[in-house]
């Protein structure tokens, strides 16, 4: 277009699409050829402000206002638009991780605890009768004594369990002698075998480090070989400990135990051990 020669009203029309609304004055948009310079200044200023970029924000465009820029109207590719038509957006449903279960509810157990103990015996009776021996290992004449003392030979507890509920367990325990009690370096009974079922109480019960206490009847079969001394002897038994359980199918324990026998003899024992027991399921 020559700018020089615009005179048409018709180029006048075609520069002013290019001029915001409101950014001359009103004698400029009539049909009246305009001139020179004032066409031309009007070019320059298409030029240096592309259309579309300036808005006139005052109201209804009569009077000039303060100027803003204009969003930028994306560029969509009308292959992708096409790809993307009729696709809708879906939103995958996070699932939330479980807190771990610790506790033993419905598990059966099996624990395995070496252990080693100290026991003190008062005879029944007449301790001279028959020259009864209570097994002191601290004197080789251990007859006759009134109170005995001595150490629990080496043992190994095995256990079978049952999660009642979260809080209780039924138990069973199997009391193997390992090492031959033979006090003083006497012959001394046989290698301890005693049973012991009952309950155990759990104080924390879904945590991984807990502590429990026990209540079981004890069963005590040893033999003693003394002929006034019985191979039965009946009590009742109590273990106090702390397990860990790294995941819920195993864990590692400590416990200390006291044991009161009263048949035989008045027997108490204390003993402790570090074991570790599995549970399925």
């Amino acid at each position: 277009m020559d700018l020089e020669n615009l005179r048409d009203p018709a180029d006048t029309a075609a520069v002013m699409r290019f001029v915001p609304s409101g950014a001359c004055s009103s004698s400029i948009t009539n049909s009246r050829p305009l001139g020179r310079q004032a066409v031309a200044s009007m070019a320059l200023f298409a030029a240096l402000v592309a259309p579309g970029v300036v808005r006139n924000v005052s109201a209804a465009g009569l009077a000039p206002g303060p100027l803003q820029l204009a969003q930028a109207t994306p560029v969509v590719d009308p292959s992708e638009a096409e790809t993307n038509e009729g696709q809708e957006t879906v939103s995958t449903p996070t699932t939330p991780i479980p807190d771990p279960v610790y506790h033993h509810t419905n598990q059966f157990g099996l624990s395995i605890m070496p252990g080693i103990g100290y026991r003190i015996i008062v005879p029944y009776g007449d301790p001279d009768k028959a020259g009864i021996s209570c097994y002191d290992g601290s004197s080789n004449a251990s007859a006759g004594k009134r109170v005995c003392t001595s150490r629990v030979p080496f043992f190994i507890d095995l256990q079978a369990s049952f999660g009642i509920t979260t809080r209780l367990d039924a138990i069973v325990d199997l009391r193997f002698g390992v090492e031959t009690d033979k006090p003083g370096g006497r012959p001394g009974p046989g290698d301890t075998f005693a049973l012991a079922p009952g309950l155990r109480f759990w104080l924390d019960d879904d945590v991984n480090f807990k502590f429990y206490t026990t209540i079981q009847g004890v069963f005590d079969s040893t033999d003693q070989n003394q002929a006034d001394v019985s191979n039965t002897d009946f009590g009742f038994r109590n273990a106090n400990g702390m397990m860990y359980d790294p995941i819920r199918n195993i864990g590692f324990y400590f416990q200390f135990a006291e044991t009161l026998g009263f048949k035989r003899w008045f027997r108490m024992e204390l003993d402790a051990g570090l074991g570790v027991q599995v549970r399925f399921p």
